[in-house]
């Protein structure tokens, strides 16, 4: 069976979503669409607006076959583990073709930056390294120091760290309908317009507007409590030992956190020319989950599926024994792994800003629709 594999968070499932699905299918004439999502904390630095299995009903429902998770060691990394980590596992589900979201006109011209960036000559590396001291963002300072606009986007980022990832996977690109990144209608849009109590449906599928309004959203005043905490009660080499802490920056959190009344406080406060927000935010989300620097650099020890339909279910089937690595449907009876248990610990963190029972991994059965 010809699959596709997609990469996404779904925070929460949108109309654009809905159209990369649609439109995988036609360009790839795949017969099965797999998505590997981000669980309970994401790539920005954030928790996701709804639980896990919410946000894979709503990718089931707008389309998709088989919905697995990527482990909080990815999902909460900078673009090049969170991308190493997705690519993994979509590889070991022998997917065809990765289709992802771009900007970009021509998907050639994103290959063939991903193709440089593999092997950078020195020039570009002393420019990037540079723009970053100058404090530009990430993908600013990567399209000055290439020279093209191309890369300057969160989304056009992503893409180039999935290429350089890429062993066997055709990769397919689709140009972006309607918002940017954080536009009218983008998931950042509607996350906004539920905070503020102002109308979102329209910028949602019905189902996913439908589960979504019937599930528990998360506090960010509990968020903020926790990571406060965590982050007062941890030791310098903790810090340390924490992704995207470099150059001493454990010493300035150490400092700030006693101080700061609040996390946006604590983010402003820590934020310097070389540290952008949504990486300060990335650090606070590992502090919290106890994620390491060790953690991220492993490869996939599992395959979690969060929920599937009929055709779904035929995948996995025939996937059972061409994997490397196990599929896991029920916790209990997954191998030890210390990948699974930071994702069973960051689904209980998860319970307390949703106000719902402890351990969901091991009484939540995968969505089936």
């Amino acid at each position: 069976m010809k699959t596709a594999g997609i990469i996404g968070e779904y925070n929460p499932f949108h109309n654009g979503h809905k159209y990369h699905i649609e439109e995988t299918r036609r360009l790839t004439d795949a017969e099965g669409v797999i998505v590997v999502m981000s669980g309970h904390f994401v790539q920005r630095g954030e928790f996701a607006i709804c639980d896990k299995w919410a946000r894979a009903k709503m990718a089931i429902s707008g389309g998709a076959n088989l919905v697995v998770e990527l482990p909080a060691v990815y999902s909460c990394q900078s673009a090049e583990y969170f991308a190493k980590g997705a690519v993994s596992i979509l590889e070991s589900l022998k997917c065809d073709y990765l289709s992802f979201g771009t900007e970009a006109e021509s998907t050639d011209e994103i290959i063939k930056i991903a193709e440089f960036l593999k092997n950078p000559d020195d020039n570009f590396k002393n420019k990037l390294e540079e723009n970053l001291r100058k404090g530009a963002s990430y993908p600013k300072a990567l399209s000055e120091a290439i020279g093209n606009d191309t890369v300057n986007t969160p989304n056009n980022v992503l893409a180039i760290e999935y290429l350089k990832q890429i062993k066997s996977m055709k990769p397919v690109g689709v140009k972006r309908r309607g918002s940017t990144h954080d536009g009218r209608g983008s998931a950042s849009d509607i996350r906004e317009k539920i905070k503020i109590s102002e109308s979102f449906k329209s910028l949602m599928p019905e189902s996913s507007a439908e589960i979504l309004e019937n599930s528990q959203i998360a506090s960010s005043d509990t968020y903020e409590k926790l990571v406060l905490y965590k982050l007062r009660t941890m030791t310098a080499e903790q810090l340390e030992n924490t992704p995207d802490v470099t150059e001493g920056l454990e010493n300035r959190i150490m400092q700030m956190c006693h101080s700061a009344a609040n996390l946006g406080e604590l983010c402003d406060l820590v934020k310097t020319k070389r540290y952008t927000m949504a990486r300060i935010r990335r650090i606070f989300n590992n502090a919290l989950l106890g994620i390491t620097k060790d953690d991220i650099v492993k490869p996939p020890e599992y395959i979690r599926v969060l929920g599937m339909d009929k055709k779904g279910m035929e995948i996995l089937s025939d996937l059972r024994n061409k994997t490397d690595i196990p599929i896991i449907t029920k916790v209990a009876d997954a191998p030890e792994s210390t990948m699974l248990d930071i994702d069973i610990n960051a689904s209980n963190i998860y319970s307390l800003l949703t106000d719902t029972e402890s351990m969901a991994d091991f009484k939540t059965s995968p969505v089936i629709a």
